[in-house]
């Protein structure tokens, strides 16, 4: 593309770029005279009043304060049941313990007379030898 350099080509598009520029504030300048001249509706409907802003804060400050009780409330169950879930589970293991300690002595009880078993049988296989020897 070429840039053109005819003073008159020049001249003519500054010319169009000015009337859209001028054009673009007269719509502007137009649409603020009707935006004026529309009705408003009257400043206590437009605006809370003081008296209705306090009245809000107030009905606010009330939900929030009944919101944060009920969450304390939750809050206090979750623990409570937190606290029995403990106690239930802490009693489970101790039952578990208890049980396990048992085991382990019956394991020992066991071993000790497998242990005495397996001696009996060595005592008895010398026992048989010593015969089958003699005769």
């Amino acid at each position: 593309m070429t840039i053109p350099t005819d003073i008159h080509v020049l001249a003519a598009i500054g010319l169009v770029v000015c009337i859209l520029f001028f054009l673009a504030g007269g719509v502007n300048q137009v649409l603020k005279l009707t935006d004026r001249n529309k009705p408003q509706p009257p400043l206590h409907e437009a605006y809370a009043s003081r008296e209705q802003c306090e009245r809000l804060m107030q009905a606010n400050t009330t939900r929030h304060s009944q919101i944060f009780a009920e969450i304390k409330t939750v809050r206090e169950q979750s623990e409570g049941e937190a606290r029995k879930l403990g106690e239930k589970l802490s009693e489970e293991i101790g039952e578990v313990k208890t049980a396990v300690g048992i085991l382990n002595e019956r394991t020992k009880t066991t071993n000790e007379s497998v242990k005495a078993m397996g001696q009996d049988l060595s005592d008895v296989r010398e026992a048989v030898a010593s015969l089958t020897e003699k005769h």
